[in-house]
């Protein structure tokens, strides 16, 4: 089962949008400002329901919803449900290996040569909202687009709504047909497909003051004691030595008998006397203070990531540059976030990376490149052979250098054109040029991926 296919309307820059996955590997490349991270974040909000706000809306369609809204007539309100502002739609194809048990509720028809299942968001403003807002409109004496943009910013969650359905594809056709059925819920699509991801406002910095790596080892702990079985044997090691030190703690916070019974105190033996005095101990109610380490605090934050250097010599992590920080940062995320797909995984899990050459030098992002597609490719079979699911990586870049050591048929181009993005996969150059053997294709390709990559980003 894979995601094949995204379709977006009204989406920030993505006014009409369609782009293809690949089966592994999407490596989405273009200038800045070009679409790249609106095609991420609305996989994520409409994915995870987060919240959509006013400023996600094209300002075309802003501007055609606010005339719309204006334009209401209440009299004619039998011929309109509601106005659509932003749309995402999901292509998913499957075949006779895949399961049928989550997507059965998606299927809109039996005919055997459709393996395609359409999962469509929307936000919108349902009918009884536009009348709401017609009349606040009229109460406020809102009468231009930048008063109720102003007002609509603010309240944008009181009249808009994201709903969920399936739709039918025509496979004969190639398209999407008038069929629609009931809203579906957000727990049933969790099982078809989730996201995932890793930003690009990554909070990477080599401050003396700042251990976010550090941090990020009790994020994968959580996720890797999750994925695992906590019987087993190392969360056994850790339990013991975790109650070891609860046991010494309290005796030195405490106090304690040595070998010949003398009373030794403790840190808060002081305190707790003083209490005891004005009757804290009243009713033969005693008081301690107890140790409370935890696995999580333990790691989040009395664990520091170094470096080892020149043998016996360890450098906290700050001290080393940024681009190493982010490749680490990275790759911790990578597995914390894996290992939390893995714990109760979709049928289809996207991860994406959003621009890791940030603070990265060239020799850097050439080694990250080269050596992710193989690191999760095991994932991908790990998931495939032990739960039947699919993995696929969505990586967004500006870098010529990331482009350079990439598979050729991996790449997907954004382009702004106007007031539009358009999205073109090298792979539909082997058509245009008629197949992969052919002398002009074979140029084209050593070209673009040899000696002039950089070109993409001109």
């Amino acid at each position: 089962m894979i995601l094949r296919k995204m379709k977006v309307k009204g989406f920030r820059l993505l006014k009409d949008f369609e782009m293809e996955f690949k089966d592994e590997l999407s490596l989405v490349i273009g200038k800045n400002n070009c679409g790249k991270t609106s095609a991420l974040i609305i996989l994520d909000k409409m994915l995870n329901s987060s919240k959509v706000m006013w400023e996600d809306i094209n300002l075309e369609y802003q501007k055609d919803l606010y005339k719309k809204i204006m334009d209401f007539d209440m009299s004619k309100q039998e011929k309109i449900r509601s106005l659509e502002a932003i749309n995402l739609q999901l292509f998913i194809d499957y075949n006779e290996n895949d399961s049928y048990t989550n997507i059965q509720k998606f299927m809109m028809d039996l005919n055997p040569d459709n393996n395609t299942i359409v999962l469509e968001f929307v936000s919108l403003i349902p009918i009884k909202k536009i009348i709401e807002l017609k009349e606040i409109i009229s109460e406020k004496n809102i009468e231009d687009f930048i008063s109720f943009s102003k007002f609509i910013r603010k309240n944008f969650s009181n009249f808009f709504e994201t709903k969920k359905y399936s739709r039918r594809f025509d496979a004969a056709l190639n398209q999407i047909t008038q069929d629609i059925s009931e809203e579906i819920d957000n727990k049933d699509i969790q099982k078809v497909i989730k996201v995932a991801g890793i930003r690009a406002d990554r909070e990477v910095s080599n401050d003396d003051r700042n251990h976010v790596l550090s941090g990020l080892t009790g994020k994968y702990f959580d996720s890797y004691k999750s994925a695992k079985n906590e019987s087993e044997m190392v969360f056994t090691r850790l339990e013991k030595n975790i109650n070891d030190a609860d046991e010494q703690l309290y005796k030195i916070y405490n106090g304690e008998k040595n070998e010949s019974g003398e009373y030794i105190k403790g840190i808060f033996s002081g305190v707790i006397d003083v209490i005891k005095i004005y009757g804290g101990a009243e009713s033969g109610i005693d008081i301690a203070i107890e140790s409370s380490i935890s696995e999580k605090n333990l790691l989040s934050d009395n664990t520091n990531l170094s470096y080892r250097q020149g043998g016996d010599s360890f450098l906290p992590e700050t001290y080393n540059g940024l681009g190493y920080l982010n490749l680490i940062g990275i790759l911790f995320e990578i597995e914390t976030k894996i290992q939390g797909l893995f714990e109760q995984p979709a049928d289809i899990n996207l991860l994406y990376i959003e621009e890791p050459e940030a603070h990265t030098h060239p020799q850097l992002q050439y080694i990250f490149i080269r050596n992710i597609k193989t690191h999760i490719k095991k994932h991908r079979k790990k998931l495939l052979e032990n739960k039947n699911k699919q993995l696929q990586i969505l990586i967004t870049s500006h870098s010529s250098h990331i482009v350079s050591e990439c598979n050729f048929d991996d790449i997907i181009y954004l382009k702004k054109n106007e007031n539009t993005v358009i999205s073109k996969s090298f792979n539909s150059l082997k058509e245009e040029y008629g197949g992969d053997e052919r002398k002009e294709y074979k140029f084209v390709k050593q070209y673009l991926t040899i000696n002039r990559s950089e070109l993409f980003f001109a």
